[in-house]
């Protein structure tokens, strides 16, 4: 028996029941699960009043001490816009660790007209199947849904890193987006042309970035007016893999490596490092480096680094 089945219930005082709920729920319960539990209206106010419970929205109160937490308050906002409501936009996000997307108030998606100086209601008129997930207990959009909703709220470049990071963990694929994009592309949602040109533009059979700064060197060579390079190419002579690069030219024998510290750091990988480089360059590979500081600090050198290896 757990929290929440008929029988456990029967068997608790009302305190216990509500606990055991509050413990499935990040620590938090709606006015409506504390009267089901047994607590009256009156025992609800008798209970705030003396401090044991604390209101974080309307109708929903934290229980017995439970420390304050992002997930407390997704699981407190969905509570509060009632029954099918899912956190969505960027808390979902957020929810599913997407990179690009930052915090700020909390999303839900409800059927219901809600008001609050902390939770953005969306109002909507009713989700599929297909768009619900639970993450840790919280009703949430699933990672296709919550990247059409994204794509009405975050920068291309956001958009963009979000896109890539669901891909590269495998929490959606470019072809179960398309096809839910062009489902609900006719509804006229905001952002959704965004979406569909960054999925058109990769197409289904690229393979995903593998980290963030892939992604904005990526968006820096077309924002240089730099040709389109292949991700992931492999190098192979004598049939053996030599490198598998980040950002390749094949025909200008011209490689963009994206060079992160932790992937790089320790003696092993340096020397390993330094075998690769020197197998690339004796097959006629010029290998152009990029960091995130360089990205930074000196986009105007890559970009003139990249051309003349390309020109070269």
């Amino acid at each position: 028996m757990k929290p929440g089945d008929r029988t456990w219930c029967a068997e608790q005082r009302p305190d216990a029941r509500v606990a055991g709920l509050a413990a499935c729920q990040h620590g938090v319960i709606e006015h409506g699960q504390a009267v089901a539990a047994g607590v009256s209206g009156t025992g609800v106010t008798r209970r705030v009043a003396a401090g044991r419970w604390v209101r974080v929205l309307p109708r929903v109160y934290r229980i017995g001490g439970a420390p304050a937490a992002a997930r407390q308050w997704m699981m407190a906002a969905t509570l509060w816009a009632g029954d099918g409501a899912l956190l969505s936009h960027r808390s979902a996000g957020e929810l599913w660790q997407l990179d690009g997307v930052g915090a700020g108030r909390f999303d839900v998606s409800s059927t219901r007209r809600l008001r609050s100086g902390i939770v953005r209601a969306h109002l909507i008129g009713g989700l599929e199947p297909v768009d619900r997930a639970v993450v840790d207990g919280i009703p949430v959009t699933s990672p296709t849904r919550t990247l059409v909703d994204l794509a009405g709220v975050l920068s291309d470049g956001r958009l963009e890193l979000a896109l890539e990071d669901a891909l590269r963990r495998r929490l959606t694929s470019s072809a179960r987006l398309a096809r839910r994009l062009d489902e609900l592309g006719r509804r006229g949602r905001p952002g959704v042309g965004g979406l569909h040109a960054l999925v058109a533009v990769r197409g289904s059979a690229a393979a995903p970035s593998e980290s963030a700064l892939e992604v904005r060197v990526r968006r820096f060579l077309g924002q240089w007016s730099i040709p389109d390079p292949i991700a992931q190419f492999e190098v192979r002579h004598a049939g053996r893999l030599v490198a598998r690069l980040d950002f390749a030219y094949p025909g200008s024998k011209v490689a963009i490596e994206v060079e992160g510290y932790r992937w790089h750091s320790g003696r092993q990988a340096f020397e390993r490092d330094l075998a690769r480089r020197s197998r690339l360059a004796a097959l006629g590979w010029r290998v152009v480096h990029v960091t995130s500081r360089r990205l930074l600090d000196e986009p105007e050198h890559i970009a003139a680094e990249v051309r003349a290896a390309l020109a070269a």
